[in-house]
């Protein structure tokens, strides 16, 4: 659910910039925009301090925080939040009403077709960013920051209806046109004050700060263990807290035949120096004898509850040991997570 930004004494709960109704939104790729524009985005965006509400999401790699405008709308992602298009956790914002957003986030890793990409350097937030547009659009794709803000990457999704609108001109739709009128014209005197909403966001992403000594929550983690070659399958942890993790199995090798499947039996160990060391289990505790198809074009998953088990894991390093039946042969897949 987005929330407003702005001063408001409460947080209001809107919809738009997808809502509550269409998140995720439809786009599934970074925009690219078609139309004919002038708007320089990244260049032209006036100096301004930004005023307005300060979000921050905490995560387990650091926090994220930004200055909200008013007038515009936000959603604080948490990592695992099904809303989020590829940052592990971040904010993402939109004018009140729209759909599309842009979302800033924590990426461990950001990759990019060089296929029609043009990049230019700016600096943003204060320090140099990687700003990268697509065949030509107006509008960027991606931004890569540096410096204190490193692995923090905002892009773009479906924001191509409203990023060249006029800022000025927006704000007095559903006022009374006589002051509508007044205002336009003492605004347009200048023409040089008008403010995009695409430059308005670069004015947003000049408030970023990421604070990497504030960890906090958990998340999952990539590394090879989740990955088995032989069988062309993979693990990985989706969502995860001190009593349960959501893992999802996945087949990457569609020439591999046969039935794939999983179970209820898991284990979990904690990482000590650079040894993997199995958790004390309560006695008497028993696994439900079931099979999960995994399926061969595309994942499923299942959530493992260790409460009965475990208890709430402390802060660590962790992995979680699962069995996959492939060929009747018995293969472990160990996905990684972390609990700050």
């Amino acid at each position: 659910m987005f929330k407003l930004g702005g001063c408001y004494d409460e947080v209001l709960a809107t919809t738009g910039c997808g809502g509550v109704a269409t998140l995720p939104l439809d786009s599934t790729q970074p925009v690219v925009d078609g139309t004919e524009t002038t708007d320089e985005g990244a260049t032209q965006a006036n100096a301004q301090e930004v005023k307005g509400t300060t979000v921050t999401q905490p995560g387990p790699y650091g926090s994220i925080t930004l200055t909200i405008p008013d007038g515009w709308e936000y959603r604080a992602c948490s990592a695992g939040d099904d809303a989020l298009f590829g940052s592990s956790y971040g904010i993402q914002i939109c004018p009140v009403g729209q759909k599309g957003c842009v979302e800033i986030g924590y990426r461990d890793a950001f990759g990019v077709c060089g296929t029609g990409l043009e990049e230019k350097h700016e600096t943003v937030a204060g320090a140099d960013a990687n700003i990268g547009y697509y065949d030509g659009s107006k509008i960027w794709s991606y931004v890569v920051f540096h410096g204190d803000n490193a692995k923090i990457v905002a892009e773009t999704w479906d924001v191509d209806a409203w990023w060249n609108l006029d800022v000025t001109n927006r704000e007095t739709e559903g006022k009374d046109s006589e002051i509508a009128t007044e205002q336009d014209d003492s605004k347009n005197k200048d023409a040089t004050n008008l403010l995009t909403y695409g430059e308005l966001v670069m004015q947003i992403l000049d408030t970023l700060q990421y604070d990497a000594s504030e960890q906090s929550g958990a998340i999952g983690v990539y590394d090879e263990d989740a990955n088995n070659d032989t069988i062309g399958a993979q693990a990985l942890v989706t969502k995860v807290s001190k009593t349960a993790a959501t893992v999802e199995f996945m087949r990457h090798d569609p020439q591999l035949e046969g039935e794939y499947m999983t179970g209820e039996y898991f284990s979990v160990e904690k990482k000590n120096g650079n040894q993997w060391e199995a958790l004390d289990a309560k006695d008497d505790v028993a696994f439900k004898d079931i099979g999960i198809v995994i399926p061969k074009e595309e994942g499923v998953s299942h959530e493992y509850d260790w409460t009965d088990l475990y208890g709430e894991l402390e802060p660590g390093d962790y992995r979680i040991n699962v069995k996959v039946w492939a060929g009747n042969k018995e293969y472990a897949l160990s996905p990684h997570f972390l609990i700050r």
